[in-house]
């Protein structure tokens, strides 16, 4: 009897942690929960009304630029992507770069996969300008000539539903955001 009614308050309790945008992970930056209180043109960027291309994964269909920490630029980034089940999707995220210049090989690329954030779209990490890397860390990668990639996963901030937990999606969404890098000039 006892473990029938603990296992309902221990999802409910496991939802209403999920759904608070926050992580308290060491290390970790705390999203703290938000309503939608983006700037319009922020808020207009993630809304997408027409179909969902049938582009190669990886492909960005826009960007707006954000605060970076000194000597990076940061982009916003909305690009394309596969569903678990292989089909058109949309994911937004982040991409930081040096400003100095390019080694002739070109720079690594550091695609950051992100903790539990929450499942509602205000919990996506792009929302508030900021990965969940710290901004130390973020700093360290930068200062050594890595590109930085943030994806904030397939649904979590756009279009669709949000495939919590899924491993393929996410896999997809951390692989095409270095993909996203790449075709940033």
């Amino acid at each position: 009897m006892k473990r029938r009614v603990l296992v309902p308050i221990a999802v409910v309790l496991l939802a209403l942690t999920v759904a608070a945008c926050g992580s308290g992970a060491s290390g970790f930056k705390r999203m703290e929960a938000t309503t939608t209180t983006l700037a319009p043109e922020v808020k207009a960027f993630y809304t997408w009304t027409d179909p969902i291309p049938n582009d190669p994964p990886g492909t960005v269909l826009r960007t707006q630029e954000i605060d970076a920490p000194r000597g990076a630029r940061g982009w916003r980034v909305l690009s394309t992507t596969r569903s678990a089940e292989g089909k058109p999707a949309l994911v937004s995220g982040l991409v930081y770069a040096p400003t100095r210049r390019a080694p002739a090989e070109g720079r690594p690329v550091l695609s950051w996969a992100h903790e539990t954030t929450g499942i509602a779209d205000d919990c996506a990490p792009s929302y508030q300008d900021k990965s969940t890397l710290s901004d130390k860390d973020l700093k360290l990668f930068l200062d050594e000539g890595y590109v930085v990639t943030a994806t904030d996963y397939e649904g979590l901030g756009t279009t669709g539903p949000h495939p919590y937990l899924v491993a393929r999606s996410e896999a997809h969404s951390v692989l095409d955001a270095v993909r996203v890098a790449r075709a940033l000039p």
